[in-house]
């Protein structure tokens, strides 16, 4: 029963929530430093990291894959970690700080948009095993 909620598909999204949630923390930074003198504004990617594990894995796992050892899950968790950089698609102020708080509101909307869906996912998932297994 544990293979059920430790597949491959489960992993993924884990990976998605995961990183939805550090960028809304790190956009939340971003607009509370808007007025910060010389703060630089962050960025964080997974999406790439999160599509190329899941790409190499296509076909290598059944959806419903059971895990032999817990580390498989784990090094596939691990591909998939976030990275943090610098933006620089924003202009610098006179002080050097060049968070847009208009595009930082639009990309905490979009994030918290995205994490909602993948929630909804994971639930209805969750809901459909738990029907197809009368529990």
């Amino acid at each position: 029963m544990l293979g059920l909620f430790n597949d491959f598909a489960s992993t993924a999204t884990k990976a998605a929530l995961s990183g939805l949630g550090k960028r809304q923390e790190l956009i939340s930074n971003n607009i509370a430093n808007a007025d910060t003198p010389m703060y630089q504004a962050m960025n964080i990617e997974f999406e790439h990291a999160l599509s190329t594990a899941t790409r190499s894995r296509e076909g290598h796992l059944p959806l419903q894959a059971t895990v032999s050892n817990s580390h498989h899950m784990n090094s596939l968790t691990a591909e998939m970690e976030p990275k943090v950089t610098r933006r620089a698609d924003s202009s610098m102020r006179l002080d050097g700080n060049n968070v847009d708080v208009d595009l930082e509101m639009t990309r905490l909307a979009e994030t918290n948009l995205l994490y909602q869906t993948m929630t909804q996912i994971e639930t209805k998932k969750l809901s459909l095993i738990r029907a197809l297994t009368g529990r």
